[in-house]
């Protein structure tokens, strides 16, 4: 017996959709679990596996507003619904977080990204991006593709120079 959520697939436009983002000057590639597309109305949906958190945590989240900037430059004048699903949840009012964001807080979160995109370039540029951006290992790192660039993953990249082929 399939005790899951029903979902309706009817609205689906992408799966792991591969996006990209300039945002002040910046690109980002973004890839979105799922976009559902209903007359003007988007739905960008990411599935998490950690931890629930609340609406006001995730309000303060850059990742989905990345993803909306994606979303604006490839669907204009559509109503965007920004949605996470935490699959460990076992209650079921906490599965799922949705909610809109406004033009304020979209342009809050611009400045934000652009501040920490402009804190790395600069720390870049005086060798001080280890100290002040540190690597986090994690699981995660297996599914990376920028390990030639990353301090943490040095000492594989130098054991294993095929990594570094192009």
């Amino acid at each position: 017996v399939n005790n899951g959520p029903k979902l309706d697939f009817d609205y689906t436009i992408g799966v792991e959709s591969k996006l990209f983002a300039n945002i002040d000057g910046s690109k980002f590639k973004v890839i979105i679990d799922r976009v559902d597309k209903e007359d003007d109305v988007i739905n960008i949906h990411d599935y998490k596996t950690g931890k629930t958190k609340t609406k006001k945590s995730l309000k303060n989240d850059l990742q989905l507003t990345i993803y909306q900037m994606a979303i604006n430059q490839k669907f204009s004048n559509k109503v965007i619904i920004l949605n996470w699903h935490f699959l460990k949840e076992n209650h079921k009012d906490k599965q799922r977080v949705s909610f809109q964001k406004n033009k304020d807080e979209i342009s809050k979160d611009i400045d934000k990204i652009s501040k920490i995109v402009n804190d790395i370039k600069k720390n870049t540029a005086k060798g001080t991006c280890e100290l002040n951006f540190p690597a986090k290992v994690s699981f995660l790192c297996n599914w990376c593709y920028l390990w030639k660039h990353c301090y943490a993953k040095k000492e594989y990249n130098e054991k294993n120079s095929a990594i570094n082929v192009k």
